[in-house]
């Protein structure tokens, strides 16, 4: 078998807004979407017979709520699930969906079966999240895209209750409830965007509506359309590549903002903005993802359209590092992680890398477990990476 290891020193910094060379585009890590299933939901939006969005018949719960172990891989919130009872399952707690979804794996091991196969929906007895049963539901089946994920946990599944996510506790609420009024400080108006919930953030002083969206692993985003009146430090650099079937194969870009984001009345220095491909049907306003939410409890109140966001002593975030790349791109293809080009006169390059190679694995690890922020945060470490890779496809 032809493989070889390498070992690429420090990972080449992407110093957005400050060495970088204007008008230059630096290939870097892989950067998938800010969904990593959204290509499936756009595709059922699309669909003339849209996933099921009603709430659950009945919601079974103590009266003082139930909380359980909230999880996050590669940045995204994630809670144990039992379905109909049997589990428990993973599932991503997403509010940029507006409904719940099981895999084709857990719809089968469950005896689930959608009477139309081109736009599965079943029909589900109980989710149990901790000492909360949601009960009586239709979710969609669907595959998620994201590894060790069972199902999606949308909107619907908690719209009449307080969701909490207490990211700093790990902890996942929820309730029954409001919250009080809106105070545009640490409580903020919930609006609709679309099927989705938006509030508004302030950028470099203006308003701008934004999408609350909890699955996303960046921080804040916009479309390419949007990010063309938005004051960057340097014009956006190449970081990755979305595909799906609402966008295709496009290039997606990160800039530092040339100013600050304020949420609520908590300001961001000096973010990095990911310029984002969305799908046909996606708002095209800002992007609020677990980068900016993780910073805070978060706490959703559908009924009364108010969005909490609470932080010890509201204090400023500071600007972020510059980002940094391995010295390539790479993609995940059928089950492979191939590298698609190398930064020339990068580690990557000295080491030898080439464009083909498929990354075998990454510090002992499998490099096709590693998806999104989970591949991107090894580079942000900047320390030396162990990498093994196969060439020419012989074995």
């Amino acid at each position: 078998m032809n493989v070889k290891r390498w070992t690429v020193g420090a990972a080449l910094a992407l110093a957005l807004g400050s060495t970088y060379t204007a008008g230059a585009q630096v290939p870097g890590t892989q950067s998938p979407p800010a969904h990593a299933f959204r290509p499936d939901s756009a595709t059922a939006r699309s669909n003339a017979r849209q996933p099921p969005t009603a709430p659950p018949r009945a919601v079974d719960l103590p009266e003082g709520g139930a909380e359980v172990p909230l999880t996050m891989q590669n940045r995204r919130p994630l809670v144990e699930v039992r379905v109909n009872g049997s589990g428990p399952y993973r599932f991503i707690v997403e509010t940029g969906a507006p409904f719940t979804a099981v895999t084709p794996e857990v719809a089968a091991a469950l005896g689930l079966v959608a009477a139309d196969t081109a736009n599965p929906v079943v029909a589900v007895d109980s989710l149990g999240i901790g000492a909360a049963e949601l009960r009586g539901m239709r979710v969609s089946v669907f595959r998620v895209g994201l590894p060790g994920v069972d199902g999606v946990l949308g909107l619907n599944a908690y719209r009449d209750l307080l969701l909490t996510l207490d990211y700093g506790a790990s902890r996942m609420r929820l309730e029954r409830g409001s919250l009080p009024a809106a105070n545009g400080r640490d409580r903020l108006a919930l609006f609709p965007v679309g099927r989705l919930w938006g509030f508004t953030i302030e950028v470099n002083g203006k308003r701008a509506p934004a999408v609350l969206d909890t699955q996303s692993e960046g921080g804040f985003s916009v479309t390419p359309e949007s990010a063309a009146g938005v004051a960057f430090v340097r014009a956006p650099v190449v970081t990755g590549i979305s595909q799906g079937p609402g966008i295709g194969v496009q290039e997606t870009r990160t800039a530092r903002l040339d100013g600050d984001v304020r949420v609520g009345d908590v300001p961001f220095r000096r973010p990095l903005v990911g310029v984002v491909p969305m799908p046909s049907g996606y708002p095209k306003d800002w992007n609020v993802g677990s980068r900016v939410l993780r910073e805070f409890t978060v706490t959703l109140d559908q009924r009364h359209r108010v969005l909490r966001l609470e932080r010890p002593g509201r204090a400023e975030v500071a600007p972020p590092p510059a980002l940094r790349s391995m010295g390539f791109r790479s993609q995940v293809r059928q089950g492979k992680r191939v590298v698609l080009d190398v930064v020339p006169g990068s580690e990557a390059e000295r080491a030898g890398i080439r464009a083909g190679d498929e990354v075998v694995s990454l510090d002992g690890g499998p490099a096709t477990a590693l998806v999104g922020a989970a591949w991107n945060d090894r580079a942000q470490a900047g320390a030396p990476l162990t990498l093994v890779l196969r060439r020419d496809g012989a074995e």
